[in-house]
């Protein structure tokens, strides 16, 4: 797995990170290769999802820059909010996926992978999550040697956490059962929780967390309008800073569900719930259950209130109903 300063693009990425021309001349001999060299480590970064201009006579250049990962100001980040001591904290280029690869961590504790981009990102239910460069991707690694109740739903308590984190530097964040986080009814990131181990035991959990700095191209018809964080109404935020510090927000919330459980975690999920009194349609188990959402319960379950009367839904995939033109 390649680190940020072994890798060519991302070293290429921080040439270009101001926004200027640069000659594909002055780029190899900063790189240490050719020319040709370079024109395919553009045309790889093209691929990941960087647009890069080409012009005769002036060389590349990234239009209003690029942001790279910096890992001493990840680190730093995380340590100023108060995160545990890592056992690990890596800064990777384009793995797969930065869940698949926290899993791997040797040793035991909590620990934190980062990536400029995935080359093959999920989301629930197995789907493809696109993950180009230059958005917020990481992996949070811990391990439980007990835990107080099942931690399927801790996505709930980590949706929350990174909601008020997010709230307290200017982004009005809120939360949509049961893993999206919305921003005037848009999505601007995701969350995956998976678990290894016994459920009630000593166990592993990863917390994937994706969120948009830039809008992203591809849409799902049925789901919520696309966001980011950089839009021109939102606060200025330094990526490596952002990443380093939600990361710090759900080790904390890890570690806080570790030793109180669900209910302190969602204490605050009323006043952050994007669905409180909206029509939905929910699909789970090949069901499709519609009517009235009305918060969650004490387990993490959406509560539903439906023609046939209340019911409270573990799992599933919600949408907002739209009314017809």
């Amino acid at each position: 797995m390649e680190h940020l300063d072994q890798n060519t693009e991302t070293r290429l990425l921080r040439a270009l990170s101001d926004g200027r021309f640069a000659s594909g001349t002055v780029l190899g001999q900063h790189l240490g290769i050719g020319r040709a060299g370079v024109a395919r480590a553009v045309s790889r970064l093209r691929q990941a999802g960087v647009r890069i201009d080409a012009v005769r006579g002036r060389g590349y250049r990234i239009p209003g820059g690029y942001a790279a990962l910096d890992p001493a100001a990840v680190r730093r980040a995380w340590e100023a909010v108060g995160a545990p001591p890592p056992s690990r904290l890596e800064c990777l280029y384009r793995p797969p996926s930065t869940n698949a690869d926290a899993f791997r961590t040797a040793a035991r504790g909590t620990g934190v992978v980062f990536a400029e981009g995935q080359a093959a990102g999920r989301g629930r239910l197995g789907r493809a999550w696109a993950s180009p460069l230059g958005n917020i991707y990481f992996s949070v690694v811990h391990d439980f040697d007990a835990v107080p109740e099942p931690p399927a739903p801790l996505a709930l308590g980590v949706a929350v956490a990174l909601a008020h984190g997010l709230r307290g530097v200017g982004v009005p964040a809120r939360v949509k059962w049961p893993n999206d986080l919305l921003v005037a009814g848009c999505k601007i990131g995701g969350i995956l929780t998976e678990l290894r181990g016994d459920p009630l035991g000593p166990c592993r959990v990863v917390m994937g967390v994706g969120l948009n700095r830039q809008m992203p191209e591809v849409t799902d018809p049925r789901g919520l309008p696309p966001g980011a964080l950089s839009e021109p109404q939102g606060p200025e935020l330094d990526r490596s800073w952002l990443a380093g510090a939600a990361a710090g927000w759900v080790a904390l919330a890890a570690r806080r569900f570790e030793a109180h459980g669900l209910a302190p975690l969602i204490a605050d999920w009323p006043a952050l719930d994007a669905l409180h009194g909206q029509t939905v349609e929910l699909e789970a188990a090949g069901r499709t259950t519609r009517g009235i959402a009305r918060g969650i319960d004490e387990h993490g379950r959406l509560r539903v209130e439906t023609d046939q009367g209340p019911v409270a839904l573990a799992s599933g995939e919600a949408h907002l109903q739209r009314s017809a033109p």
